[in-house]
C-alpha cells in the first residue's frame, strides 16, 4: 500500500481551499436595479435605454414578470389564472408546446434547483426575437381551418417563449437580476403564507406575523401623499398618483395578481416613476404584508382560505395529471367532526387498473378548514 505524504495533503488542501471564489455581499444598489429591471428592464432607472427593443410595440412580451409572475412562481404562483393574448405572454404553459417551468423561484415553493446565471438570463442564441412576440399572435376562425388552426398554435408557441435578450441587456442588468432572483429578499415567502394557484380565484395568505394596524400607519406615513386616503372615493381623489383612495383596496382584489404586483412594487418601487424605496422609507418585506393585510382588512371581496363556500367541486385534467378539488369534506376526529376543503392530484403509481387514486400533494398547501 503507497504512504500518503500528510504534509502533501495539508498544501493539497490548501491550494484547493485557496482556488474557492468568495462570495460576494449582496450589493443593495445591484439588488435593486435587478428588481427594477425584473418588471422593466428598459427603463432607464432600471439600466436600460428608456425604450422597447426595435421590433416590439407591447412591453409585456419582453417583460420578466409577464411570464414568470410578480412573485416568480410562473404557473405555481399568482399567474395561474392568465391567459396568452395579443398584448401579453402566458405564464400558463399548457397547450404552447413549451415543457420547461415558469416557476424560477429560489424560495420554498421554487422549481429552480440551482441559482440562475446571467446567462440563463441572456439566453444569448437560444431565445426567440423580438417579431415574434405580439407580431406573431392570429386569431382562430370561425369556423376553424387547418392553416389557422397551425398559425395559431405557432403564434402561441412563439410568443411564450424566452426572448434573446444578448443584444439588449447590459452584462450588469443581467447581473444583477441574476442577484435579485436568487436573493433570500426577493423570494414570495417573505410576505405569502400560502399560495393556492388552483382556486379559483386564485388564493393568496399573508404571513401570520402580518398586522392591519402597523399596515394602517406605514400607509399613512408613506403612501396618503400620492395615493389619498384609502375612505377618499377614486373618482374625486387630489392625489397624483394612481391607484387613489379607496382604489388602492378594490387594487388587490381585482386579480391574485393584485397582491403580488402590489407587493412587488411597494417593495422594490417603480422604474423612472416618483415611487421608490426611498420615498417609501425604504420598506422591509415585513412592512409591505403589513399594508396589504390594513387594506385586505377594508375589504369584503378578499378570497379567503374558507373554499368550503368560496369554490366548487371540479376535476381538471392537464399533461401535468389529474387534479381533483373539494369543496367540503368532514372528518371524525376525537373533538368531533370537522369540515375541510382539499385539492388532490392524481397518483397513478397509486392507481390500479380502471380506477383512479388522488393524494395530497402538500397537506399544509392543499388542504384547510372550512370556517
Amino acid at each position: 500500500m503507497q504512504k500518503i505524504n500528510l504534509t502533501q495533503i495539508g498544501l493539497a488542501l490548501t491550494l484547493a481551499a485557496l482556488s474557492i471564489p468568495t462570495l460576494a455581499v449582496a450589493d443593495q444598489a445591484c439588488l435593486q436595479m435587478g428588481a427594477l429591471a425584473y418588471t422593466k428592464w428598459y427603463m432607464v432607472d432600471s439600466g436600460g435605454p428608456g425604450k422597447l427593443p426595435a421590433g416590439e410595440t407591447k412591453d409585456d412580451m419582453v417583460r420578466c414578470k409577464a411570464c414568470h409572475g410578480y412573485d416568480h412562481l410562473g404557473e405555481d404562483g399568482a399567474n395561474a389564472a392568465t391567459v396568452r393574448k395579443s398584448s401579453s405572454a402566458n405564464s400558463v404553459i399548457e397547450g404552447d408546446g413549451t415543457l420547461s417551468s415558469t416557476n424560477i423561484s429560489m424560495g420554498l415553493w421554487g422549481k429552480r434547483k440551482t441559482p440562475i446565471t446571467p446567462e440563463m438570463i441572456m439566453h444569448k442564441g437560444t431565445g426567440r426575437a423580438y417579431t415574434e412576440g405580439s407580431s406573431v399572435w392570429v386569431d382562430l376562425t370561425t369556423p376553424r381551418t387547418a392553416a389557422n388552426t397551425a398559425a395559431y398554435q405557432k403564434g402561441y408557441t412563439l410568443g411564450n417563449q424566452h426572448p434573446d435578450f444578448s443584444t439588449v441587456l447590459t452584462q450588469q442588468q443581467a447581473i444583477c437580476l441574476a442577484e435579485f432572483l436568487n436573493s433570500p429578499e426577493s423570494q414570495p415567502e417573505k410576505i405569502f403564507k400560502r399560495i393556492l394557484p388552483k382556486a379559483r380565484p386564485v388564493v393568496m395568505q399573508l404571513i401570520d406575523a402580518a398586522d392591519a394596524k402597523a399596515g394602517k400607519a406605514f400607509y399613512q406615513d408613506n403612501c396618503t401623499s400620492c395615493h389619498g386616503e384609502t375612505n377618499e372615493p377614486a373618482a374625486t381623489s387630489t392625489a397624483l398618483d394612481s391607484p387613489k383612495g379607496d382604489a388602492m383596496v378594490t387594487y388587490i382584489t381585482k386579480s391574485a395578481t393584485g397582491y403580488t404586483e402590489l407587493a412587488h412594487k411597494s417593495l422594490w418601487g417603480i422604474a423612472d416613476g416618483r415611487m421608490t424605496r426611498k420615498a417609501m422609507s425604504n420598506p422591509t418585506a415585513l412592512d409591505i404584508a403589513n399594508v396589504l393585510k390594513y387594506l385586505e382588512s377594508l375589504s369584503k371581496a378578499i378570497p379567503t382560505m374558507d373554499l368550503c363556500g368560496n369554490s366548487t367541486s371540479f376535476v381538471s385534467s392537464t399533461t401535468k395529471g389529474a387534479t381533483l378539488h373539494i369543496p367540503r369534506v368532514t372528518v371524525a376526529t376525537p373533538t368531533g367532526d370537522h369540515d375541510f376543503w382539499a385539492t388532490l392530484n392524481y397518483a397513478p403509481e397509486l392507481s390500479p387498473s380502471g380506477k383512479m387514486v388522488f393524494e395530497l400533494a402538500d397537506a399544509n398547501i392543499n388542504t384547510g378548514n372550512c370556517k
